[in-house]
């Protein structure tokens, strides 16, 4: 049985990947919720690969505008990204594979990182200050509302993967980002053993 590894290569965290069986390297890689398909981007586009059939990446949306950050829907069915076809960054969604289907712009003012809930009725993204939230109603023609604000991101890191939710929908997970004046280490690497356990004494149900 073939296997194919992959390795986060770099020197700058910047969780990159890098697969000498497939001849992929980008920024930020992403598996589809089956495992057949990796996206990542590069340069200003997002490539994906079918896993056990491509031997190249291929350019997923070809126009001249730049784009980052996909996110496939736990469903599979879609794919989340940021795009600056309107002068700022933006999040769109695509039907994938097919992509070529449709489009929705999901943000309003200004969109990046776009994270789903695992129900895919939700999908949370960042603005530069503020987590917000757009409802998804799912179905052959998806359908989001008006974002609307959750919280203030100021003094975190919410974009390149630096934000999860939990399969509930209810907590965020941030990285917060260390400041010479905080009394923070700006570099360290810390390792937490029985990570489940520790949540469940620190956030009560």
């Amino acid at each position: 049985k073939q296997k194919t590894a992959y390795e986060m290569c770099g020197r700058d965290w910047s969780s990159d990947v890098c697969s000498s069986d497939l001849n992929a390297q980008g920024n930020t890689p992403v598996l589809s919720p089956d495992g057949r398909w990796l996206a990542f981007y590069r340069g200003t586009d997002i490539w994906v690969m079918q896993i056990g059939e491509d031997s190249v990446p291929r350019r997923l949306i070809d126009d001249q505008n730049l784009q980052a950050l996909a996110a496939f829907s736990p469903d599979g069915r879609w794919l989340a990204y940021a795009s600056s076809e309107t002068g700022d960054f933006e999040i769109y969604v695509r039907p994938f594979p097919d992509v070529s289907s449709g489009k929705q712009q999901v943000s309003v003012e200004n969109g990046f990182g776009a994270v789903w809930s695992r129900s895919v009725r939700e999908i949370f993204f960042v603005d530069g200050t503020s987590l917000l939230v757009s409802d998804v109603t799912p179905g052959p023609e998806i359908a989001f509302s008006v974002p609307r604000p959750l919280f203030s991101t100021e003094g975190l890191e919410a974009v390149s993967n630096g934000f999860d939710v939990s399969p509930d929908g209810r907590r965020f997970l941030f990285v917060r980002k260390a400041t010479a004046d905080s009394g923070d280490p700006t570099e360290q690497l810390i390792l937490v053993q029985n990570f489940a356990e520790d949540l469940k004494a620190k956030v009560p149900d």
